[in-house]
């Protein structure tokens, strides 16, 4: 189990998919909150009796015939790339643009056939340099219809437009 961060919109379900799945290993970011979301998932956790940690950057992991690699684990959140045979996936959580920066000046290929867009499409996520350095043919926004951030933000829909890369919104998809 991955959480990229503690903001309520990324844990709020954990405690139940926690308390009805089998878990071998959970992965969490190395920043706390203080919010009653984050205080009900360290109780799953326990009441599991999970241990939980924060994976070091470009730590290596498998999982079935996939493997992944950590490429950030900053305060903002766990990023990920995910090999699954020929198709390949980027999670980059809730990373600033300066957290993007970082890891691109790691010098690690970042490319993926599909990039779940950072920070539900936050203009403060999602740099034009991420984007070339990805270069996804398809990108995926998870954000709630009418949400109070207006998210996705219209200069990320534009870059992803410029760059002709088929988009799918969760606030829009059936």
């Amino acid at each position: 189990l991955f959480l990229t961060n503690f903001e309520p919109d990324h844990i709020g379900g954990a405690p139940t998919i926690i308390a009805s799945l089998e878990i071998d290993k959970v992965f969490l970011s190395n920043y706390e909150e203080d919010n009653k979301e984050y205080i009900k998932l360290i109780q799953a956790l326990d009441d599991k009796n999970l241990d939980y940690f924060t994976p070091p950057a470009l730590n290596e992991y498998s999982l079935g015939s996939a493997g992944f690699k950590i490429i950030s684990t900053n305060p903002g959140s766990i990023g990920l790339l995910l090999q699954n045979g020929e198709n390949s996936f980027l999670f980059t959580g809730d990373m600033s643009e300066e957290a993007e920066s970082e890891i691109i000046s790691i010098g690690i290929s970042l490319e993926a056939d599909v990039y779940h867009v950072g920070n539900h499409g936050s203009k403060l996520s999602n740099s034009d340099a991420l984007f070339d350095a990805v270069k996804p043919v398809y990108a995926v926004i998870s954000c709630g219809e009418d949400n109070s951030e207006g998210f996705p933000h219209i200069q990320t829909l534009d870059r992803l437009k410029d760059r002709s890369i088929e988009v799918f919104r969760t606030d829009e998809q059936e």
